[in-house]
């Protein structure tokens, strides 16, 4: 089982989702973006901090950084380097 507090490095797995979401016009694109420009699960939580967003479509709360990065993990876009 992985952990839910991934740590090290990654490799984005879909380039071309990960862009997609990254050019979105959907307030976590800003995730995506960290995505696309650390290559650390430590990295991206700590150029994203505490952000959160609110997606009008996800009702339940506001969404984290932390939540996207492991949704990306997750749906198998990203996934532990090595």
């Amino acid at each position: 089982m992985k952990t839910i507090n991934p740590t090290g490095p990654y490799e984005i797995v879909d380039l071309a989702y990960v862009h997609d979401k990254a050019n979105a016009d959907d307030p976590r694109r800003v995730f995506a973006q960290a995505i696309l420009q650390h290559r650390t699960y430590e990295g991206v939580l700590a150029a994203i901090g505490a952000m959160s967003v609110i997606v009008p479509s996800y009702n339940a709360r506001p969404v984290t950084g932390r939540m996207e990065v492991l949704y990306f993990r997750r749906r198998g876009k990203i996934a532990d380097a090595g």
